[in-house]
């Protein structure tokens, strides 16, 4: 299925969390095969000991391979599971953490849509989208305090002058210059 133009999808990388969560991940493996090898040596060794001296084998009883696939395939079952509920663990890590780093951004950029560009920064739990959004914020902020003390001036201006257009012309160069996109023309870049 192809994805539409409008379709955005981005993969989420956080070396920070998977790095700690890919540590875990070798160290349980680790301690799974070192246990399972372990829990294989002591039946293996108590099933050899049992059946080691024995004249006549018990026709009616399991066989001696039969009891060493048992002891594996409980080894392997128990590991199994083990890697089973160490991915739902994972998952749900994974998944309150990109929920943290959302409502985040997301409580900011509403702050923002209202032209709410005040810093609240906290550094628990921060994270590098995060940082870049506060960033821009105060880039925000501070084209916004710009905006205003135009706005003002301007304002002042018409007070004091009177509207010349030499200096609304001039106003509306400053003002245009603190809106992204927008360059100031040559007549509104004169003094």
């Amino acid at each position: 299925m192809m994805n539409s133009p409008g379709d955005h999808h981005e993969i989420y990388l956080d070396n920070r969390i998977q790095g700690v969560m890919l540590i875990a991940l070798v160290v349980m493996e680790a301690t799974l095969t070192l246990g399972g090898i372990g829990v294989l040596y002591n039946r293996y060794t108590t099933i050899i000991d049992a059946n080691l001296y024995r004249i006549h084998a018990d026709t009616n009883g399991p066989t001696l391979l039969e009891l060493m696939l048992t002891s594996l395939g409980e080894v392997l079952l128990v590991i199994l599971v083990v890697n089973i509920a160490a991915l739902v663990v994972a998952d749900r890590i994974w998944v309150f953490f990109v929920r943290r780093v959302l409502k985040d951004f997301r409580e900011q950029l509403q702050r923002m849509s209202r032209l709410d560009f005040r810093i609240r920064q906290n550094s628990e739990g921060r994270h590098r989208i995060l940082d870049s959004v506060l960033e821009w914020t105060i880039t925000e902020n501070e084209r916004h305090k710009l905006l205003r003390d135009e706005m003002e001036a301007l304002s002042k201006a018409f007070e004091q002058d009177g509207p010349t257009p030499k200096n609304i012309l001039h106003t509306i160069g400053r003002l245009r210059r603190q809106i992204p996109g927008n360059l100031p023309s040559a007549d509104e870049a004169a003094p």
